[in-house]
């Protein structure tokens, strides 16, 4: 039975972000485990180091900031627009990290919710992502303050000796 740690994003997200835009595929190293790569059906399972600490950030950004409609920014930044983190089936603690980036073709927001385990697991486990939305934003058409789950995907990982 997998146990929930308490949130924390320290030391292992800090040293391995560069720019947000990077958390796409797994990295081969470094400690970060990312879940874009099977939610676009490129990789379905990694194997990681057992006892290795490492960490998952994921979430939200939009790009062109200043050309955003207030609605859109609303809802960006609605508490009921968020990422979750499932280990076997139990949700992960995590630690909100929020940046404006100052790209060449303009301002990016992100919002990215950070869940790091620094001793690391053993066997096999399913890392599943889920990326919720607030409704109110002007391509989902809701009420303001519902969330609304847009995308959830899961990716095996093997911890090995």
């Amino acid at each position: 039975m997998f146990v929930a740690l308490p949130a924390r994003a320290d030391h292992l997200f800090e040293a391995a972000i560069v720019d947000p835009p990077l958390f796409i595929l797994p990295a081969p190293a470094g400690g970060r485990i990312g879940l874009l790569g099977a939610c676009l059906g490129l990789v379905t399972e990694i194997t990681r180091t057992e006892d290795t600490g490492f960490f998952v950030a994921h979430g939200w950004f939009v790009p062109f900031w200043n050309a955003t409609s207030s609605l859109e920014k609303r809802a960006f930044s609605s508490s009921a627009t968020f990422f979750v983190l499932l280990i076997d089936g139990v949700a992960q603690p995590s630690a909100l990290h929020a940046a404006l980036v100052n790209n060449p073709d303009g301002l990016y927001n992100f919002r990215l919710w950070v869940t790091e385990n620094h001793n690391g697991l053993e066997g096999d486990h399913v890392f599943t992502g889920q990326w919720f939305y607030d409704a109110s934003d002007p391509s989902i058409g809701g009420a303001f303050g519902t969330s609304v789950l847009l995308q959830e995907c899961s990716l095996t990982v093997h911890f090995v000796a």
